[in-house]
């Protein structure tokens, strides 16, 4: 039952219900470059941040997780991105505390950024 919250806002986001889409039109060339952080090193957590990686990289261009700095860094079309409301709620539904999760970075740009090197 626990993740049957994580499910419903898998099945309701491409549907835009909820809120959970941002909005633009489909043929949109925007994109979304966002940084979410966790605090007391939660995205070094073996058994959630894959989960959350999951998610994320069901939609976008690329994710990177960086689990020694507690931070995912992805880049995701706008048409299919979440809202930071939505994204801090996935969040909270996959088992992290949502008073944890910080956006460091929430970027609309016009061409898909390159994905970070190691």
């Amino acid at each position: 039952m626990r993740f049957l919250p994580l499910f419903l806002v898998l099945l309701l986001a491409p549907l835009g219900g909820a809120g959970q889409g941002v909005g633009l039109d489909v043929g949109s060339t925007l994109h979304l470059h966002a940084t979410v952080s966790m605090d007391g090193d939660g995205f070094m957590c073996p058994f959630l941040t894959p989960q959350f990686v999951d998610v994320i990289g069901s939609r976008a261009h690329w994710v990177e997780a960086r689990p020694l700095d507690s931070e995912v860094e992805f880049a995701i079309p706008m048409e299919q991105a979440w809202s930071q409301h939505a994204l801090i709620d996935m969040l909270s539904d996959i088992g992290y505390p949502a008073d944890g999760a910080h956006i460091l970075q929430w970027d609309t740009v016009g061409v898909i950024p390159s994905k970070p090197t190691p």
